[in-house]
C-alpha cells in the first residue's frame, strides 16, 4: 500500500504515476546522495534498470529537439543535462559503495517528467526521454536499460535506504513496502 505524505502537487502527481509500478520495482523520492549533495527527485529501481526522474511542474506548450528546449516557444537551458548529471552521480555513488561496482552498477537512466495538469510536451529524438508524469509507469515498464537480476537489485536496494531523504525526514520512505520486501532473504 502506498503510504500517503505531504507532497508538493508535482511530486504527488509523479508518485501517483509510480503506484502504477507492478511490485517488484522500488521507488525512492526525494533521496540526497551522500557525498556529493545532489538531490533526485525519484529514483525507479527494477528488473529493467535504474532510472532517475527529474520532475518539473512547467505549464504551456514544451518542446523539444536533442538539448534544444522551448517553452511556449521561448528557449530554455535543457533540463536534459541536469538529469544526465544526476543519472551519473547515482551510478558513481553506487559504484564505489559497490565490490566490483563497475562491473556489477548498470547505466542509469535519466526521465524528465513533466506534472503540470495543463502542459503538453512535444519531443523529436530527445537526449533524455521526457513526457507527462502520467506516461511515466509504461514508459519505466517497456524501457530496458539493462538486466537487474533480483539480488543484485536488492543490494542497489540496500544503498538507497541508506542514503538521507527529505521523505525519511518527514517520516516515510516512498516504496517501503517493496524495500522491505527487497531486503528480506528468499525463502527456499
Amino acid at each position: 500500500m502506498w503510504q500517503p505524505w505531504k507532497l508538493s502537487r508535482a511530486g504527488g502527481c509523479v508518485i501517483e504515476a509510480l503506484s502504477h509500478l507492478p511490485g517488484d520495482y522500488v521507488v525512492a523520492s526525494d533521496i540526497i546522495l551522500p557525498e556529493s549533495q545532489v538531490e533526485i527527485d525519484h529514483i525507479v529501481a527494477g528488473p529493467n534498470g535504474l532510472f532517475v526522474i527529474e520532475t518539473k511542474n512547467w505549464s504551456g506548450d514544451v518542446k523539444c529537439k536533442g538539448h534544444d528546449w522551448f517553452v511556449d516557444r521561448k528557449r530554455i537551458p535543457s533540463p536534459g543535462r541536469p538529469a544526465q548529471r544526476k543519472a551519473a552521480a547515482l551510478r558513481q555513488t553506487l559504484v564505489t559503495m559497490t565490490y566490483d561496482g563497475e562491473r556489477k552498477i548498470p547505466p542509469v537512466s535519466a526521465i524528465l517528467a513533466f506534472s503540470h495538469p495543463e502542459v503538453t510536451v512535444g519531443v523529436q529524438e530527445p537526449a533524455v526521454p521526457a513526457m507527462r508524469a502520467e506516461e511515466l509507469a509504461s514508459f519505466i515498464i517497456h524501457y530496458n536499460v539493462a538486466q537487474l537480476v533480483e539480488d543484485e537489485r536488492a543490494a542497489i536496494v540496500r544503498h538507497l535506504a541508506s542514503f538521507p531523504s527529505r521523505m525519511k525526514e518527514n517520516g516515510g520512505f516512498l516504496g517501503l513496502k517493496f524495500i522491505s520486501r527487497a531486503l528480506r532473504p528468499a525463502t527456499a
